[in-house]
């Protein structure tokens, strides 16, 4: 299946080593990372509920999704995927708008790498699928500009693959921002990126000793 999935021998072969190889516990651990009560609660069940669905304990209709992190640069948002992923032993496939707009800047060429981007997570499932700067897509209803075509080209995109990745078994999707004014409202519905978790930087009590 993996091989199927990839673009050429190279990237199968690439998927097939990260597929088996156990995902590394060294250093800290989410337990050591400083965050508050209404933060940890949410990131916590996230982990009991994928630890309970690879233990066949619950479907994964109940594994809790949607999560959208947001704070200012600096806050913690890029690690807790990781730390996630490391303490229930899956993958992370990270993506941007920025960095698919690497491989192209034209609207195809940026749904392109984004559907690359899920379909290496489905590749790797369970996974996953960390999408960085989220608000970067734009938002539909702004004031036209130049741009509004470019806007609905990707935002449209990015809607149905979340939609088609809602019921996917074993790819857990979230998302990142600073600024969750400037996203669209249909990313934000229920269903998609409806659990928002606010971070800060944390004080003297949540720091280790």
């Amino acid at each position: 299946t993996l091989a199927l999935r990839a673009k050429d021998p190279v990237a199968a072969l690439q998927n097939i080593a990260a597929s088996i190889t156990p995902v590394s516990k060294d250093g800290p651990g989410l337990a050591d990372f400083p965050l508050p009560a209404e933060v940890r609660g949410p990131v916590e069940q996230l982990v009991a509920d994928l630890h309970a669905w690879q233990a066949g304990e619950i479907p994964w209709r109940d594994v809790s999704r949607g999560l959208l992190l947001v704070g200012p640069p600096g806050s913690g948002k890029t690690e807790i995927p990781r730390l996630i992923a490391q303490e229930a032993g899956i993958h992370v496939v990270a993506g941007s708008v920025a960095q698919w707009s690497s491989e192209g800047s034209r609207g195809s060429e940026v749904t392109k790498a984004m559907r690359s981007a899920f379909a290496k997570a489905a590749a790797l499932a369970p996974s996953i699928l960390f999408l960085d700067e989220i608000d970067a897509f734009g938002d539909r209803l702004r004031a036209q500009d130049h741009n509004s075509a470019w806007t609905d080209h990707i935002v449209t995109a990015l809607l149905d693959l979340l939609d088609g990745f809602h019921g996917h078994e074993g790819v857990v999707v979230m998302g990142a921002t600073n600024h969750i004014g400037k996203i669209d409202a249909a990313i934000r519905r229920p269903g998609r990126f409806d659990t928002v978790v606010t971070l800060g930087y944390p004080d003297h009590d949540l720091m280790p000793a």
